[in-house]
């Protein structure tokens, strides 16, 4: 499990070419990643999508960035730099003022700057299909944590994904134009 954030397991992002070079080329994958905070580098993302290897990801857009952006904005060579693949979330509008450079903080933009621009990153990296599930993991406070990813190569991948997303967890369906 890749980002199990458990110190007793291997890095993943240290194994991930070994990992890579036990799957055959002609098969497909499925990764799922589900980060306790940053420990999942943008690199190793960036080889799964060079791989055949579609994901599933806890994208941590809530709280996780919230607090933690502050704190890293000015740290050269930053954890969320690894995590995000460069330095360039720091020109997000809503990272500056998270950082304190401009005002206001409106706590949803934040959400809606952060995740449209990593999903841009990803689809850069070679994930051209992509969804979110909605809605958003919540806490018991209501604050936003998580945005649950799909991303792939083929839009058959997607197809099947959003298949999967009718079904709802206790087994029922939705009806077809009511998603």
């Amino acid at each position: 499990m890749i980002g199990s954030g458990f110190r007793s397991r291997p890095d993943c992002n240290r194994i991930i070419d070994e990992i890579l070079a036990e799957i055959p080329r002609r098969s497909l994958g499925l990764a799922f990643v589900d980060p306790q905070g940053f420990e999942v580098d943008f690199i190793t993302l960036s080889k799964l999508a060079r791989a055949r290897i579609d994901l599933l990801y806890l994208f941590p857009s809530g709280i996780g960035m919230k607090r933690n952006m502050r704190n890293q904005f000015p740290v050269p060579n930053s954890r969320i730099d690894k995590f995000w693949g460069g330095r360039d979330w720091r020109e997000l509008a809503e990272a500056r003022r998270i950082a304190g450079i401009t005002q206001k903080i409106d706590q949803d933009r934040i959400i809606e700057s952060l995740v449209p621009a990593f999903r841009q990153k990803l689809a850069r990296a070679g994930f051209t299909y992509q969804d979110e599930a909605a809605p958003l993991f919540t806490n018991t406070k209501n604050a936003q944590m998580y945005h649950l990813l799909y991303l792939s190569h083929n839009d058959k991948g997607l197809k099947i994904w959003r298949g999967i997303k009718k079904v709802r967890p206790g087994g029922q369906r939705s009806l077809p134009g009511l998603d």
